[in-house]
């Protein structure tokens, strides 16, 4: 795996590594690669990678977090790693919250914020969940936002002086209480 000069002069990342997800056998992986010169430290299959009309592999980008990388592929499987690839934690959003498959495939970079981690199932009563980022224990369902995933990341802000969790889904743009999922608007 060799990265362009011109590519290396963009790549961003952590410290001295960038990671990053992609495709190799039919698999979906996620590797880190030393930002220096680009070359590969470490890779780790994540299973199956999917496809569809428009392209085979993964549609986010990893999260980094300290000591941690969170990293969801595009077959809703979320892995909590060490950033030397030794897995902590996993889980299927898709299965676990029972959201279903969207048609151009799960295309979401995981939300760290403080203790938690935050991502669109797309399940009923689960279109937005926060999970302890340690552990990948659920701490909340959205339980009124039951839309399907859209190709979108969560973002977080103070509305009015209350922290809240926004993104597209399926049929709207949302916003939900980061506190405890409450839905707080729908457009």
């Amino acid at each position: 795996f060799v990265v362009p000069d011109v590519v290396r002069e963009h790549m961003k990342g952590v410290g001295e590594r960038v990671y990053l997800q992609g495709m190799r056998n039919g698999s979906s992986i996620v590797s880190a690669l030393n930002r220096a010169d680009g070359k590969a430290l470490w890779s780790k299959n994540l299973g199956r990678a999917c496809s569809n009309d428009q392209g085979d592999g993964p549609r986010g980008t990893p999260t980094v977090d300290g000591d941690r990388l969170y990293v969801l592929t595009e077959g809703g499987d979320l892995w909590c790693l060490k950033t030397d690839g030794a897995e902590i934690w996993h889980r299927n959003i898709l299965s676990d919250f029972g959201g279903p498959q969207i048609r151009w495939l799960i295309s979401e970079s995981p939300l760290v914020d403080g203790p938690h981690v935050v991502v669109t199932p797309g399940g009923r009563g689960a279109g937005m969940v926060k999970l302890d980022k340690m552990t990948g224990k659920t701490v909340w369902t959205a339980s009124d936002l039951s839309d399907p995933a859209g190709y979108a990341s969560i973002i977080a802000a103070d509305v009015q002086g209350v922290r809240t969790y926004m993104t597209f889904t399926a049929d709207a743009a949302v916003g939900v209480r980061a506190s405890d999922g409450k839905l707080m608007f729908r457009y």
